[in-house]
């Protein structure tokens, strides 16, 4: 016998007559059943905004008791005179009937059994609805609660982006006869953990059918409608990405796709290079923006969100079911366009450094070695003692590595920083004089804060063509030798690394001298060194040009046979030709004839 013919057979045994006549007087669409003192429970029917709605009120305390259990999350059962919209019974009928198969008391075994064969009649139509929605693929406005039950995955879109992500229904509920409203459960974090959250996801009302699998006519999709295997899989690791992503105090990642910003509205721009991952630092430096369940929370906050459970445990937080609810963006700063922002999780991708960086580096030997010896000091070491730590009688005073690179344009001064960069795995912050400001208060406020947020992100500094701060003061600028005198003493306090970059190398200030940690010069490039450009741009790019010395005989810097090479190869592409010798000569002297009438 199986499980449906066990329930008829025992319903049967324990229903009598004036319990179905008590039910039949339930069942009535009128106000007299209301009035009944021995009934169990009551049916009310009522239509709101055009929207058919029935409830039971219930009144006998053991059905109460099971309902309570049952669906111990539902608030309307635990009020004085408990009511219970009929759909939220819809989706617990095998329950009820397990339950009533348990109950020893008879009376409350008829009650639950009349309980549930009101439910029957009820809902006999849905059930032949849903049958044929089953079929057709197609589920109508007013089915949706069939369907959409709490505790089913979905997956719903983004909505800045429109990627899909993943989620839990925790509740459902119609709004009216124009919207059915879906509460989804989903894990994001607030710079303190990862923690349970609720998004909001409607459907408006709709005509006819709707595909179960249309993105663009449902808001939010039930996963078991559509095959998930690789669907599934790529949100999954979407959220592994996340949570790595927050997993520590900052995360450096590249990133190809949008940086969105809110200022008055919203801003998208495309991105493709490197980012840093910091949502503290990105809630400290843009208090004003708009972050939702993200916003860093005060101490009475943490304290709540701990008592009430709502941050993950600390050895339960990686695995794929937690992956499958984490949201989509992350927040941090894009190093190519010096904003912050928000990031979509699935751009992002681990770095690719290139360690050997040194050897594309045209300087003299000694130099190089000097770097290295540099670059050595500062990989992460077990011994977290430093040299600097002794050295000065005021503590925090001098332990930085301030690197003056001055000398001619593209001569590789820039070039120095990217590498030593490169070499240590650290981000390459670029700034100059103009964002830091221009009078000693902005200056001042702008270069701590930078100073600080790089130390806190170990990253090499650029601050390129820093003259403004280098040259000697004088009595006629008083404006800029306060920029100096700030400029210098928040130098002095810095512990990081910072390369300042300049084209002049005389009337430095004789106190911008004791600062600095290391004077590297650049020169003219020699013949050889041109050479060693041009190779290293061939072998980069895999051609099998030879790189012969009348490419060397031209009097270009750095920066101009970048520039060039890059332009003859955009040539030869576009001929579908291979990259020649005369073809780069030819845009030499294009190069040089254009520059020459431009100095004229």
């Amino acid at each position: 016998m199986d499980e449906g013919e066990d329930y008829e057979e025992d319903y049967e045994e324990n229903y009598e007559e004036e319990d179905y006549k008590i039910f039949e007087e339930i069942y009535e669409k009128n106000n007299m059943f209301r009035r009944e003192t021995h009934a169990k429970f009551h049916v009310v029917y009522s239509e709101q905004d055009d929207f058919p709605q029935a409830h039971v009120e219930l009144i006998f305390k053991p059905l109460i008791d099971i309902l309570r259990e049952i669906l111990p999350n539902n608030r309307e059962l635990f009020k004085q005179m408990p009511k219970v919209n009929v759909r939220d019974l819809f989706h617990v009928m095998d329950e009820l009937k397990n339950t009533a198969k348990n109950v020893e008391n008879s009376i409350n075994k008829k009650s639950l059994n009349t309980f549930i064969k009101f439910l029957e009649q009820e809902f006999d139509k849905i059930y032949k609805a849903r049958d044929i929605m089953l079929r057709d693929g197609e589920v109508s406005f007013s089915m949706l609660w069939v369907f959409y039950i709490p505790n089913s995955e979905v997956f719903y879109q983004c909505d800045k982006s429109g990627v899909k992500l993943g989620g839990i229904i925790s509740s459902v509920q119609y709004n009216g006869s124009r919207n059915f409203t879906i509460y989804i459960n989903v894990i994001n974090y607030d710079g303190i953990g990862f923690k349970h959250c609720t998004i909001v996801r409607s459907i408006n009302y709709f005509r006819g059918g709707k595909s179960f699998t249309e993105f663009t006519e449902l808001s939010v999709v039930l996963s078991r409608f559509i095959n998930i295997s690789n669907f599934k899989r790529d949100v999954i690791e979407s959220g592994k990405r996340f949570f790595s992503c927050y997993s520590g105090t900052n995360k450096y990642m590249n990133y190809e796709g949008l940086l969105y910003s809110e200022k008055i509205e919203e801003e998208k721009i495309r991105v493709n290079g490197r980012v840093m991952i910091d949502l503290k630092t990105f809630a400290t430096m843009n208090p004003k923006y708009i972050m939702g369940d993200s916003r860093l929370p005060d101490k009475n906050q943490i304290e709540l969100n701990h008592k009430n459970g709502i941050y993950l445990k600390r050895n339960e937080l990686f695995n794929e079911n937690n992956y499958f609810l984490a949201t989509g963006f992350v927040y941090g700063f894009s190093f190519a366009l010096k904003k912050w922002g928000t990031f979509e999780v699935s751009k992002l991708t681990p770095i690719k450094f290139k360690v050997d960086a040194f050897d594309e580096l045209v300087i003299p030997e000694r130099k190089k070695e000097l770097l290295k010896g540099l670059v050595n000091y500062y990989r992460p070491r077990n011994n977290t003692t430093t040299i600097g730590d002794s050295l000065d009688i005021i503590p925090d005073k001098g332990n930085g590595c301030i690197i003056l690179c001055h000398g001619s344009p593209g001569t590789g001064k820039t070039l120095t920083a990217e590498c030593v960069a490169e070499s240590l795995k650290r981000p390459l912050w670029v700034l100059d004089a103009h964002e830091l400001g221009m009078d000693p208060v902005t200056l001042e406020d702008n270069l701590s804060k930078t100073l600080e947020i790089g130390y806190t992100w170990n990253a090499i500094l650029l601050l390129d063509e820093a003259d403004i701060y280098l040259e000697r003061r004088s009595t006629s600028d008083l404006n800029r030798n306060m920029m100096v005198c700030v400029f210098l003493r928040l130098l002095e306090y810095y512990k990081g690394i910072l390369f300042l970059t300049t084209n002049r190398g005389k009337n430095f200030d004789d106190a911008i001298r004791s600062r600095i940690s290391i004077f590297l010069h650049y020169p003219t490039l020699s013949k050889d060194d041109k050479l060693n450009i041009w190779k290293n741009f061939v072998r980069r790019a895999n051609l099998s040009l030879e790189v012969n010395e009348q490419l060397a005989e031209h009097e270009l810097n750095g920066r101009e046979i970048r520039n060039i090479f890059h332009i003859s190869r955009m040539i030869a592409d576009s001929k579908e030709e291979e990259l020649t010798t005369s073809l780069i000569i030819d845009i030499i002297n294009e190069y040089k004839s254009g520059l020459d009438k431009l100095d004229d």
